[in-house]
């Protein structure tokens, strides 16, 4: 009875479950991470058509890492970074990216600089 109370509180129906759906990928969310929205499948398949095998790709303010995971799905030959700065993004990213692939980061865009400025 409690996912029926949580839900006619008004949380949305994704936290309640702990998961959507995007771009066929079942990606865990939690409250703190925005849900992935199906017009961001959109981003994804632009992103899918100017990546190729052995291409970087670096999901800033990842979130739930949903954007992250359906290109790397589909590309399976990619290096992804997915970066965010806040600790429950980062958590619930690293769960959808964990048997995926990829590496996820807490920081900001200096995180970016200080990668840059190692190499």
């Amino acid at each position: 009875m409690k996912l029926v109370e949580m839900r006619a509180s008004g949380l949305p129906l994704e936290y309640v479950l702990g998961f959507t759906m995007f771009c066929g990928l079942r990606i865990e969310v939690e409250r703190g991470v925005f849900v992935p929205r199906q017009r961001t499948e959109f981003l994804v398949q632009q992103a899918r058509a100017l990546t190729h095998n052995g291409d970087v790709v670096v999901d800033l303010c990842c979130g739930s890492g949903a954007v992250g995971a359906a290109i790397v799905t589909d590309l399976n030959k990619i290096l992804l970074h997915s970066v965010d700065i806040d600790p429950v993004a980062v958590h619930c990213s690293s769960r959808n990216l964990a048997d995926i692939g990829g590496h996820v980061y807490r920081g900001d865009s200096c995180w970016i600089s200080d990668q840059n400025s190692e190499g």
